[in-house]
């Protein structure tokens, strides 16, 4: 009985690794889509002035 659960706890971080690209390659598709919409977002709600918005703009893209 002991023998089958170690081994159930064990193998749960093995589980995990098998996941993780699949998880990761989803991520990535849904922060490039949240991403787009998100910049639309904050360039409707910022309402900056032309003067500053390219500076903005240029910081904003790089810390993306």
């Amino acid at each position: 009985m002991y023998f089958i659960l170690l081994a159930m706890i064990l193998s749960i971080p093995i589980v995990g690794m098998a996941q993780t690209p699949t998880v990761d390659d989803e991520i990535t598709l849904i922060q490039s889509e949240f991403g787009m919409e998100k910049q639309a977002l904050v360039r409707q709600y910022m309402d900056l002035p032309e003067s500053r918005s390219q500076t903005f703009w240029n910081i904003y893209q790089q810390y993306e």
